[in-house]
């Protein structure tokens, strides 16, 4: 007798076992999930790093850390999807998405390492969605958009679209075949187009395992073709002068028939 009551306080005062991401995240709503992983993924909250798994799902101030090699695919509620490369630190400071109330709509991330962004439902006239990086700021204007660190130099590159690249020198706008290198907060801001090797560098930094393709999205956003001949190696790349204006054609005056 005195060993089943003793079972039964056991049982009476034993927590239900919760994830640590269940305790974690108990009163908030998620912005987001993973739709697929390569390699070891966490999230670094509450001083502990939670292993992330497919389907888990992701909420605002989270922080996300992808180890050597790995992959993560996160979408979030507007279908944008983001690529995390290798080393990579993602901080979810604000995401906001409301189809009913678009002017309430905003995204505020900081990321530091290799990432690509295809954007979703929100707004391509939204001016509230930005990626902060330590040597300037991207503003999100509906795009597929590449950032990180190739040659030593962190750089941006639009696949599809147009972008806002701001730093302490000022800012420039990227669109679709262009990109720029920054290695200073305060570097000048020199947009030119990318040749081909250099482009699929920057895709390597953020690709899966050969021949994985996690989402129909993720497939096609790489393979849009960009304002850059394909021929052009990196040293011929060319630089865009804001000031150069296309040449005006003047027709010549019909002549008149003779009689």
């Amino acid at each position: 007798m005195r060993l089943f009551a003793f079972l039964f306080l056991c049982v009476l005062f034993t927590p239900a076992i919760t994830t640590a991401q269940e305790t974690t995240h108990m009163t908030k709503i998620p912005v987001g999930h993973f739709v697929a992983l390569e390699g070891d993924v966490f999230i670094t909250n509450a001083d502990e790093d939670i292993k992330v798994e497919v389907d888990d799902q992701l909420y605002n101030d989270d922080v996300l850390v992808t180890s050597d090699k790995a992959r993560a695919l996160i979408q979030f509620k507007d279908e944008t999807e983001l690529v995390l490369g290798a080393n990579t630190e993602l901080t979810i400071d604000e995401y906001v998405f409301d189809p009913n109330n678009t002017a309430s709509n905003a995204g505020n991330f900081k990321i530091d390492g290799p990432f690509a962004w295809v954007s979703g439902l929100l707004p391509k006239n939204n001016e509230n969605v930005t990626i902060n990086s330590a040597l300037g700021s991207i503003g999100i204007r509906g795009t597929t958009v590449w950032g990180g660190t190739l040659d030593e130099k962190y750089g941006v590159f639009v696949f599809d679209g147009k972008v806002q690249f701001t730093n302490d020198q000022g800012r420039v706008f990227i669109e679709n075949g262009e990109g720029v290198f920054v290695d200073e907060i305060n570097s000048d801001l020199i947009v030119k187009t990318w040749g081909q090797p250099k482009i699929q560098a920057a895709i390597n930094t953020v690709a899966f395992a050969e021949g994985v393709i996690p989402t129909e999205k993720y497939g096609s956003a790489f393979t849009v073709k960009p304002k850059t001949d394909p021929t052009l190696l990196d040293d011929d790349e060319v630089e865009l002068d804001p000031t150069e204006t296309i040449p005006e054609v003047l027709e010549e005056p019909a002549m008149e028939e003779k009689e």
